[in-house]
């Protein structure tokens, strides 16, 4: 068959949490390429890495190309 391929789509990723395949660029997550959802990731990590960014008043200069993306 033309088009079929064995290799995963390098936009699918695998949750860490519930293992269901997902599209990284459409997850709610903060950790898009970690967790399918806000969800998975609350679940998985106890709270949101909003929530805990959230309780900072100053994010650390180094840490700003992580939350850019």
């Amino acid at each position: 068959m033309q088009g079929s391929s064995s290799r995963p789509s390098p936009t699918l990723r695998v949750c860490s949490h519930c293992g269901a395949p997902y599209r990284w660029e459409r997850s709610s997550a903060d950790l898009r390429l970690t967790f399918c959802s806000w969800s998975c990731e609350r679940h998985s990590l106890g709270t949101t890495l909003e929530a805990l960014l959230g309780a900072w008043s100053h994010v650390p200069a180094g840490w700003r190309y992580l939350l850019s993306a």
